[in-house]
């Protein structure tokens, strides 16, 4: 953990602080933005940069700290703002591609996840109960298709970006 919110936690723990110290144990929002934004508030109100918190005595931190925690929840809600936005331009984005420019690689995944299910599962089963003489799927083979889904899945973008690195 930073040093900064190491000392800022230190002196916020004898402090009825509770949301100034969730957000700094990462417990409440976003792991760095909202950490961030509340070590510059309290840096702020106690008129120092972050840097010189930790130095900075336990009454005056203590002060900044306490002059802190009623803003916490404006912090909190323009989180929670940002996030609804990007959650709304995604559902646009789907909304306005056709369902095959998206809908690959969800298809793919249900079928490699049955694939595999059966290689594994299901089919020793169906073999050893009623079908001794079940052909096997090559394990191999699905390892195959299974590599270049993800390389296209997972290396698509890169690939583009190496192709036209000017994009």
């Amino acid at each position: 953990m930073n040093p900064i919110v190491i000392a800022i936690l230190k002196s916020a723990s004898e402090l009825a602080v509770p949301r100034v110290k969730e957000i700094l144990e990462n417990k409440l929002g976003d792991k760095g933005v909202l950490v961030g934004q509340v070590v510059e508030k309290i840096a702020q109100k106690a008129g120092v940069v972050p840097d010189e918190l930790p130095k900075l005595g336990t009454d005056a931190l203590q002060r900044a700290i306490i002059d802190t925690e009623p803003e916490t929840p404006e912090l909190l809600a323009q989180l929670n703002a940002g996030q609804s936005i990007m959650v709304e331009s995604i559902a646009l984005d789907y909304q306005k591609e056709q369902w095959w420019a998206w809908g690959w690689r969800p298809a793919w995944m249900w079928l490699l996840g049955f694939l595999w299910t059966y290689q594994l599962l299901l089919q020793p089963i169906v073999k050893a109960a009623f079908l001794p003489d079940l052909p096997q799927l090559a394990s191999s083979d699905l390892l195959a298709v299974s590599g270049i889904y993800m390389t296209l899945y997972l290396g698509g973008h890169t690939a583009k970006k190496v192709i036209a690195p000017g994009r």
